[in-house]
């Protein structure tokens, strides 16, 4: 498994830097005995030229990567599934099952989730995106912080605490499926998560507008 979006960004600037210093210099060789160029000159055009790529990158990393036509030519080591929007479905702890909610914000090489249930919410800490080289398969890994709001009086418990969690992307079907544990005290919690995308749109909440038994119907999809 590599870390996928970091080491994207890592492969993806070491080439471009090599690439473009490499243009830069040849173009300045070939330059420089036809039209003579001043050292301030020399600066300003790396100048001008630092600033439009650094645009070009940001562009590229926030919302070109998104466009289908563009996604669907990128080279298998850069294929990163469009996962950004807002994903419902029921969380599986023993006989338990209860709605939940993830929400995600993407760009090419980070990604960040929040959650929320009837009583609880939390946010991601790191997240990242795995890419299996052999299956050529994403997950999505993150470790987050979070808070509920179901202890009582007296209780032990924390209405704080961390959590991890993995789920495999079926890019296909629209479905995130895998699992979590916590730290939660006095007893440590896991479960199942399994998740259909809805919409692009993040509403930030866990009600979202739609019927009650929403949640109900896609329980019995499953």
């Amino acid at each position: 498994m590599k870390s996928h979006n970091y080491w994207k960004l890592k492969l993806i600037l070491t080439g471009f830097t090599k690439y473009i210093l490499w243009a830069l210099g040849l173009s300045l060789l070939l330059l420089l005995p036809i039209v003579p160029i001043q050292l301030n000159t020399i600066s300003t055009i790396i100048s001008i030229f630092s600033v439009v790529l650094a645009f070009l990158w940001s562009m590229f990393d926030k919302r070109w990567w998104k466009i289908k036509r563009i996604n669907k030519h990128l080279p298998d080591k850069f294929s990163t599934p469009i996962i950004e929007g807002r994903w419902e479905g029921i969380l599986t702890r023993g006989k338990d099952k209860r709605p939940f909610v993830l929400e995600i914000t993407q760009t090419f090489t980070s990604v960040s989730c929040q959650t929320f249930s009837p009583t609880s919410f939390s946010n991601s800490i790191n997240a990242e995106l795995l890419f299996d080289e052999e299956t050529k398969s994403h997950q999505l890994a993150y470790l987050w912080i979070g808070n509920t709001s179901n202890t009582t009086d007296g209780s032990s418990s924390t209405n704080k605490f961390y959590g991890y969690t993995l789920l495999n992307i079926n890019a296909a079907q629209n479905r995130l499926r895998g699992n979590y544990f916590t730290d939660r005290q006095p007893n440590q919690t896991r479960g199942a998560l399994d998740l259909s995308f809805v919409q692009k749109d993040k509403v930030n909440s866990f009600e979202n507008n739609e019927p009650e038994s929403s949640f109900e119907e896609k329980d019995k999809n499953n």
